[in-house]
């Protein structure tokens, strides 16, 4: 006689994360790091990307599918950096400081397009 063992929560297949890991990633085309082009330094943008992946979170989004955090070589070595999808990229930049002007002009421009002004 076989015995059969119920669990209530049956652990994650690690090799179907593993898949939607590299799916989700290859959706992410945007770099936080991109934003030191634009005069944002790395602090404001370690700000803007922790504000941007909580309102993911409170809007019910799935972040992982969105952000993900990684590893960029600089001129100065390696530095802490986030891979993201459109939808995180604006996200990020809605969440930036606004006193560099690309960020801000990104802002107007898009609430342009939003009520059609």
């Amino acid at each position: 006689m076989a015995i059969i063992v119920y669990h209530e929560n049956y652990a994650s297949n690690d090799y179907l994360d593993q898949f939607l890991d590299i799916y989700y990633a290859n959706q992410m085309q945007y770099l936080a790091s991109d934003l030191l082009k634009n005069g944002v330094s790395g602090m404001e943008i370690t700000k803007a990307l922790t504000r941007a992946i909580r309102a993911a979170e409170i809007a019910g989004l799935d972040v992982r599918q969105h952000f993900l955090p990684m590893y960029t070589q600089g001129i100065d070595g390696l530095f802490n950096d986030c891979k993201m999808t459109k939808l995180g990229f604006g996200l990020l930049l809605l969440n930036a400081d606004v006193n560099a002007p690309s960020i801000a002009n990104y802002q107007v421009s898009l609430l342009k397009k939003s009520f059609n002004w």
